[in-house]
């Protein structure tokens, strides 16, 4: 099979299906490497003694450092394997002022998009999930209100700081996604669902 019948096939660009290659064979590597590994060390017993001066530091396998780099909403979809979601509608007078993309290791990116709205910053931010990654939500309890909701059918956490700052996560698309800004509730709903 072709490269062209690929990506016709997933629907997507064909350097989509390059990217997708190249980073399956690099998996590919890593994990012979990692199977090589437990070979090597199946059936050794290892005594680690804390006050000898022989202990070296566990080594761990190098999944990249966080890269951000600012860019357009064009070339990050050129980048990335999964189609970028855009929300469908944004108060009137909003607009997006800097798209940044950051790789967060093996396979897994984020789109950060920054809109201006009246002089109020907006995130939105996506990045795609790997089985390897998990994620949580951090927060102030005493400072910040927690209510679960749903988007779009689906379930989603509302955070409402007391600063008026809210942020919203939900997964759609086997993207995690996240709004953040100072907008009425209802705005903040309405662009969420209008993501696709």
């Amino acid at each position: 099979m072709t490269l062209q019948e690929i990506a016709s096939i997933l629907k997507i660009p064909i350097s989509n299906v390059k990217i997708r290659l190249h980073r399956a064979k690099a998996n590919f590597r890593m994990m012979l490497s990692t199977e090589d590994e437990a070979e090597n060390t199946q059936n050794k017993t290892q005594t680690i003694n804390n006050n000898s001066a022989e202990n070296k530091p566990p080594t761990v396998n190098d999944l990249g450092s966080i890269v951000d780099k600012e860019t357009t909403l064009e070339d990050a979809q050129k980048s990335v394997y999964f189609n970028i979601a855009e929300p469908r509608y944004l108060p009137l007078g909003t607009k997006p002022v800097k798209v940044m993309i950051s790789s967060l290791g093996s396979d897994v990116n984020r789109i950060t998009i920054n809109y201006d709205f009246q002089g109020q910053l907006l995130i939105f931010r996506q990045q795609n999930t790997a089985s390897t990654v998990s994620q949580g939500l951090l927060y102030d309890t005493d400072d910040t209100a927690n209510k679960d909701i749903t988007i779009n059918g689906t379930p989603a956490t509302l955070l409402e700081q007391k600063s008026g700052t809210k942020v919203l996560t939900w997964y759609e698309r086997g993207l995690l996604l996240e709004l953040t800004g100072q907008l009425p509730t209802d705005e903040f709903i309405k662009i969420a669902e209008s993501i696709s």
